[in-house]
C-alpha cells in the first residue's frame, strides 16, 4: 500500500556489509530491484547497483545481490489505556543470537509493576477489559516502571530457531485501567 513497515540502513557500519567493500563515490543504491526468494531459504533477495564501482575496472559498476533478513519487530496493537493513556512498547535491535535488543515501555503508570508476557503463538483473547495478545507461555516476574512510567530492557537476544516467532506484551498494574490493569501493544519478534 506504499507505506514503510520497517527500514534498515545498509553500510560498512550497519547492515552487515564488510568494511571497505564500497567507496563513497560508487553510487551504491543507484538501482534496486526485488528478485524474490532465489535460494528457497524463506528470505527475499534484492539486486543493488553501484553504478561507479571500480572493482572490475575504473567506474565499470557492479551489482550486489543481498539477502534480506526476516528479523522484524511488528506492532500487533491491542493496547489498553490506563492513567497515562495507552502504554507503548517498542523494540529495537537485531534479532540474531547474542546481538543487543532493546525493549522500551513508555506511557505506563509511574512506579507500577509491569509484567512481560511472552508466547510462541498469538492468543488475541479478551483479558481484564483488554486483549491478551500472546498466548501466555511465560510471564516474567514484576518489573518496576520509573517515575515517568518508563521501563527499558536491553541485552543480548537469546536467539530463536529460524521462522519461529515470539509475541510479547506488557501488562501493568494501573488503578485507572478497567480492572486495575493497563496493557501495552503487542509486539511480534520474527528473527531471521
Amino acid at each position: 500500500d506504499g507505506t514503510v513497515k520497517a527500514q534498515q540502513k545498509v553500510s560498512a557500519l550497519e547492515g552487515g556489509l564488510p568494511a571497505g567493500l564500497l567507496d563513497v563515490g560508487d553510487l551504491f543504491g543507484s538501482g534496486v530491484a526485488a528478485l524474490g526468494d532465489l535460494d528457497d531459504d524463506g528470505l527475499f533477495e534484492i539486486a543493488v547497483g553501484a553504478r561507479l564501482d571500480d572493482e572490475g575496472g575504473n567506474s565499470r559498476g557492479a551489482v550486489w545481490v543481498l539477502s534480506l533478513r526476516r528479523g522484524l519487530i511488528d506492532d500487533l496493537g491491542n493496547g489498553l489505556a490506563g492513567v497515562a493513556g495507552v502504554p507503548a512498547l517498542e523494540g529495537a535491535g537485531t534479532l540474531v543470537a547474542d546481538e543487543t535488543i532493546t525493549l522500551t515501555l513508555s506511557n505506563a503508570a509511574p512506579g507500577a509493576s509491569a509484567f512481560l508476557v511472552a508466547g510462541l503463538t498469538t492468543l488475541n483473547a479478551p483479558f481484564k477489559g483488554g486483549v491478551m495478545v500472546p498466548n501466555p507461555d511465560a510471564i516474567l516476574p514484576a518489573l518496576p516502571t520509573n517515575g515517568a512510567g518508563t521501563l527499558v530492557l536491553a541485552g543480548p537476544f537469546p536467539g530463536l530457531p529460524p521462522f519461529l516467532t515470539l509475541d510479547i506484551q506488557f501488562w501493568i498494574q494501573d488503578a485507572a485501567g478497567p480492572v486495575g490493569f493497563s496493557a501495552s501493544n503487542g509486539l511480534r519478534l520474527s528473527p531471521p
